[in-house]
């Protein structure tokens, strides 16, 4: 299983090993070369069945629930001066990938915000008024240039994140657009 994550800022592909994802609120560890990280709120979709040249007319075909995720790379992830090793260590961090999958967003059919607050800095992302058809252009983007297996996990970055240091707590939130936040994670960052 890989995790495929499209980065909304450049539209750049990165691909994750299943070791970096978590399923629970357990505490995030930054690596001891890391001074900082970047966490980044994404709608993600796990694939049911393999393909590869899927159009985003059929994408959804592909896939049965979209949910909130969460990536955490490096702070300097996104510069010009990243190293293959900054980037392998990235690729592989341990427990860097939130997938929440005990919320399926798709009946939120009228959209949501994510928020996001890490010692009382809080950053909302732009509404996601359509969350299928960012899932189902990325399906379309990422399967050009790699065959998508069953298990597999496709996600799409927000174009908000916040930065985030040791001895942080982070707590994440879902609005439906209905003022009625729901808490979706809440952990320490060491």
């Amino acid at each position: 299983m890989n995790i495929f994550i499209l980065n909304k800022f450049g539209l750049s592909l990165f691909v994750k090993t299943d070791l970096t994802l978590c399923r629970d609120n357990s505490d995030f560890y930054i690596p001891d070369n890391f001074d900082s990280i970047i966490i980044e709120p994404a709608i993600a979709v796990k694939i049911n069945r393999a393909g590869k040249y899927i159009s985003s007319q059929f994408a959804q075909r592909y896939y049965s629930e979209i949910y909130i995720a969460l990536n955490i790379v490096s702070d300097d992830f996104y510069s010009d001066k990243i190293t293959v090793t900054e980037y392998s260590l990235n690729s592989t961090m341990e427990q860097s990938f939130y997938l929440i999958d005990n919320k399926n967003i798709s009946e939120l059919s009228t959209g949501f915000i994510i928020s996001m607050d890490t010692e009382n800095d809080i950053v909302i992302s732009p509404s996601y008024t359509d969350p299928k058809n960012i899932i189902d252009s990325a399906i379309e983007e990422i399967s050009r240039k790699i065959s998508l297996k069953s298990g597999d996990i496709v996600a799409v970055t927000s174009e908000v994140n916040q930065k985030s240091q040791k001895g942080s707590c982070f707590k994440m939130y879902i609005d439906g657009l209905d003022n009625n936040y729901i808490k979706l994670l809440d952990f320490s960052i060491r």
